[in-house]
């Protein structure tokens, strides 16, 4: 047969090359195992097995990732500290792959996200350029802030609460086994 002799420099890259590919192959099991977990745990919440104050706050960041992916947008999550204000930007690619969105998610137990939180995630979707925000909160948001959401600035700024958050993986299983279909923007939510 062929006979092929390699230098230290090409034994080198060959056993690079081969790290790199393993380490892409575990990343990709790895990455598989975490969105089966993350879609068993949506489907239990939108069965009502698991209740969202159940979930830790970095689990929902990857959980609404996830969500939003599967109901057909583009989606980026961010690093989980000195994300900028915003958790995870996405787009509809059904519409178009212009104009991004951010979405903060905020997880608080016995009390509400209020002027402060919601003041500063407007401020960063408007500096931003972005088509709007989404701000997701498991204990809703205080009616104090809502009041920053001014008519003017009301498509920009939609807020989803408990049940709405519920709904959405609801929306996620039934989009999965093709009962559901996406037909609105994220400015419906």
């Amino acid at each position: 047969g062929n006979i092929r002799f390699i230098d230290f420099e090409g034994l080198k890259s060959y056993a690079s090359n081969a790290f790199q590919q393993s380490k892409q192959r575990e990343r990709s099991r790895a990455v598989a195992i975490v969105v089966d977990m993350l879609e068993k745990l949506i489907a239990q919440i939108a069965n009502s097995g698991i209740q969202l104050a159940e979930v830790q706050w970095f689990d929902l960041e990857r959980l609404f990732h996830q969500i939003l992916k599967g109901l057909g947008y583009k989606a980026h999550l961010t690093p989980s500290s000195g994300d900028g204000g915003r958790d995870v930007l996405a787009c509809d690619i059904l519409v178009d792959n212009v104009h991004w969105y951010a979405v903060e998610i905020k997880h608080w137990i016995g009390s509400q996200p209020g002027k402060r939180e919601v003041g500063s995630f407007f401020d960063t979707t408007l500096r931003e350029g972005r088509a709007g925000g989404l701000f997701l909160s498991t204990s809703g948001v205080a009616t104090s802030a809502v009041s920053l959401r001014t008519e003017i600035h009301e498509k920009e700024l939609r807020f989803a609460g408990g049940p709405q958050l519920t709904q959405m993986c609801q929306h996620y299983v039934d989009a999965g086994s093709g009962v559901w279909a996406p037909h609105e923007t994220l400015r419906a939510f």
